[in-house]
C-alpha cells in the first residue's frame, strides 16, 4: 500500500527509516507522457532528522508500466547536503509508457557505489492524446546512454576526420604536382647547382658563405665573421667565437689625450694622480647680520664660511638668532661653530676687555651667536658690545 509522501515545502520527504514494504506516493514525480526535464525536489530523513549526504549519490531506479527499466543517476543539485536537500532532473524516457509505475526505489550510495539505504516510492505517468506519435517505451539508464553518446560523438568526429585527411592528401598532391613543375621550369633554387637570381633576394636567417662577391652591393641586418659580427645598430667581438662582447663607438670612450666630458657617476678603485683640479661648480652665497658678513663658498668636497666686520651684540651666556644660511648650500651634517676673539671697551665698566664671539650653525642652517666679556669676577650680561671680527669655519659634506 503506498503512503503519500509528505511535503516539506517545495520538497518531498523520504524517510530512510520506514519498512521496505512501505512504499512511498511521491507527487511531483508524476508526469504526463512527452514530459522532459521535470525537475523534482527531496528531502531525504533518517526518521525525524535529515539525512547528511556528504560524499554521497542518489540514485531513482523504475520498471515502468511497460515493463521497461530506467535509472536516473546523479543528483541535479545538491541544495544543502548536511539538510538532505537536493533535486533531480528527470528526463523524457521515464514518460514514455503511460500508467502507474511497476516497483521503483531511491537508493542512497557512498562514493565507492555501495548502496547505503533503499526507499521504494510509485508515481504514475498520464496519458497525452494529444502526442501524433507516441514511441514504444525502451530500458534507459542515464550512464549507459551517455556512454552511447560519447561513442558515437567519436564515430563522427573520425569521419569528418577522414574527410580532412582525404582532402589535405588531395591538396597535397597538388602542391607537389605545382612544385615539381618550378622545378622543371627553373622557378625555385636549387641545391649543387648555380642559381641566378634576377630580383632581389631577402633571407630571414643568417647567410653563410666561403666568398661573397657583390656587383650592386650587399644589404644585410646582420653581417658575422669569426671574430666580429654586426646587426646594424652595434658591433660585437669575439676572441673564442663564443662570448661576445660590444664595441663602442669612439665618441663612447676615454681616449688618452685631448679634452673630454664624462657624464654620470664614475667608480675609480685605484690611485688617480691629477696634474691639475679644475671645477666650475662652486656655489657662493652670503649672509649679513649685526654688521657680520659671512661669506659661504661651496665646493666638491666640503664648505668654507668666512667671517668679517664690526659686530655688534649682547653679552650673556645664551645663544642669539643672526638669522639662516642660503638655501643653495648644504647644511652640516650635526654643526659647526667658528670662535673669533677681539677686545672692546664697557661703558662705565671697563675701557678694554677680552671679547670671545661663538658663530654656531646647525644642521637645519639656523645661525647663532654667543658672546662672553672677559672682566674678571663679572658674570653681569651687557647689550650693545662692538668690536671687530675676522674668523672661518669648514665642513665636510
Amino acid at each position: 500500500m503506498a503512503t503519500q509522501a509528505q511535503s516539506q515545502g517545495r520538497y518531498a520527504v523520504v524517510n530512510t527509516l520506514l519498512d521496505t514494504t512501505d512504499v512511498t506516493l511521491i507527487d511531483s514525480l508524476s508526469g504526463r507522457q512527452g514530459d522532459n526535464g521535470r525537475i523534482v525536489y527531496f528531502a531525504i530523513k533518517d526518521g525525524n532528522l535529515p539525512h547528511n549526504l556528504d560524499g554521497q549519490n542518489v540514485v531513482l531506479t523504475a520498471k515502468d508500466s511497460a515493463g521497461k527499466v530506467k535509472q536516473i543517476s546523479g543528483v541535479h543539485d545538491m541544495i544543502s547536503a548536511t539538510g538532505g536537500l537536493f533535486s533531480m532532473l528527470i528526463p523524457g524516457e521515464m514518460y514514455q509508457s503511460a500508467g502507474d509505475i511497476e516497483e521503483a526505489y531511491i537508493s542512497v550510495q557512498d562514493g565507492a557505489g555501495t548502496v547505503i539505504s533503499s526507499i521504494p516510492v510509485t508515481f504514475t505517468v498520464l496519458a497525452n492524446n494529444i502526442l501524433f506519435t507516441a514511441n514504444a517505451s525502451k530500458d534507459y539508464i542515464d550512464s549507459v546512454q551517455q556512454a552511447v553518446n560519447e561513442a558515437n560523438s567519436r564515430i563522427s568526429g573520425l569521419n569528418d576526420n577522414l574527410k580532412t585527411q582525404q582532402l589535405a592528401y588531395e591538396t597535397l598532391k597538388t602542391s607537389v604536382e605545382n612544385l615539381a613543375g618550378q622545378i622543371d621550369s627553373k622557378q625555385v633554387s636549387m641545391l649543387n647547382v648555380e642559381n641566378h637570381f634576377t630580383e632581389t633576394a631577402t633571407f630571414d636567417k643568417g647567410v653563410t658563405a666561403s666568398n661573397v662577391t657583390s656587383n650592386g652591393g650587399v644589404t644585410a641586418k646582420t653581417i658575422s665573421t669569426s671574430n666580429f659580427k654586426s646587426d646594424g645598430t652595434s658591433i660585437q667581438q669575439s676572441r673564442d667565437g663564443k662570448n661576445w662582447h660590444n664595441l663602442a663607438d669612439d665618441d663612447g670612450v676615454v681616449h688618452n689625450s685631448g679634452n673630454e666630458v664624462l657624464a654620470g657617476d664614475k667608480s675609480l678603485t685605484g690611485n688617480t694622480t691629477l696634474a691639475n683640479v679644475k671645477t666650475s661648480s662652486i656655489k657662493t652665497g652670503s649672509v649679513t647680520a649685526n654688521g657680520l658678513r659671512m661669506d659661504f663658498r661651496e665646493f666638491a668636497t666640503g664648505v668654507e664660511v668666512w667671517f668679517t666686520g664690526t659686530f655688534t651684540g649682547d653679552a650673556s651666556y645664551s645663544w642669539h638668532d643672526l638669522g639662516q644660511m642660503p638655501s643653495n648650500i648644504t647644511k652640516p651634517f650635526s654643526y659647526v661653530t667658528a670662535v673669533a676673539g677681539g677686545r672692546s671697551g664697557i661703558g662705565g665698566v671697563s675701557t678694554q676687555t677680552d671679547m670671545l664671539l661663538m658663530v654656531h650653525i646647525d644642521n637645519t642652517g639656523k645661525i647663532q651667536y654667543q658672546l662672553r666679556h672677559g672682566v674678571e669676577n663679572n658674570t653681569t650680561d651687557y647689550k650693545g658690545i662692538v668690536f671687530y671680527v675676522e674668523g672661518s669655519a669648514s665642513y665636510f659634506k
